[in-house]
């Protein structure tokens, strides 16, 4: 079952929406690396793409230059 309680459910809440949302989530890359990023949307714990590190997040989305922050 998905975070939402509907089976096949492949989202994540946050608030009422699913993340990854290009509306919400913003990331920076971090110096040369290229499989993840820092992630800038607050409280993305329940995305499937964030992992916690430290005090922050980093995004493992595949195409986390997409959600670039600007």
């Amino acid at each position: 079952m998905g975070s939402t309680g509907t089976p096949g459910n492949q989202g994540d809440i946050h608030g009422e929406r699913l993340l990854p949302d290009p509306d919400i989530c913003r990331t920076s890359a971090i110096g040369s690396i290229r499989s993840f990023a820092t992630c800038h949307v607050v409280g993305p714990s329940e995305c499937r793409h964030a992992m916690g590190y430290g005090d922050g997040y980093l995004c493992k989305h595949p195409d986390w230059q997409q959600f670039l922050k600007e």
